[in-house]
């Protein structure tokens, strides 16, 4: 029996992406919130490296993951993926 079968089967890539998909959102939540949580505190403070770093990351992970979802959601579409 080939040990990556079990890695083929539908069920295990259905779970598979449902993780995936719960690591994006939330990394996404998590990250982005306290970066721009971070840019606020630079902001009212004056301390520029702090807003800028923070605000560049927040909008860099905010279009890196929410491309991920974007190719994951039309891999479902299109058929490449399963459906959840």
């Amino acid at each position: 029996m080939d040990p990556r079968a079990s890695m083929r089967d539908p069920v295990h890539v259905r779970s598979w992406l449902r993780y995936a998909f719960t690591y994006l959102y939330v990394f996404r939540a998590v990250v982005v919130s306290i970066c721009l949580t971070l840019a606020l505190i630079g902001w009212f403070s004056h301390v520029d490296w702090l807003f800028n770093a923070s605000l560049c990351i927040a909008i860099g992970e905010l279009v890196e993951s929410s491309y991920y979802i974007t190719v994951m959601r039309w891999g479902q579409r299109t058929g490449r993926l399963p459906a959840g």
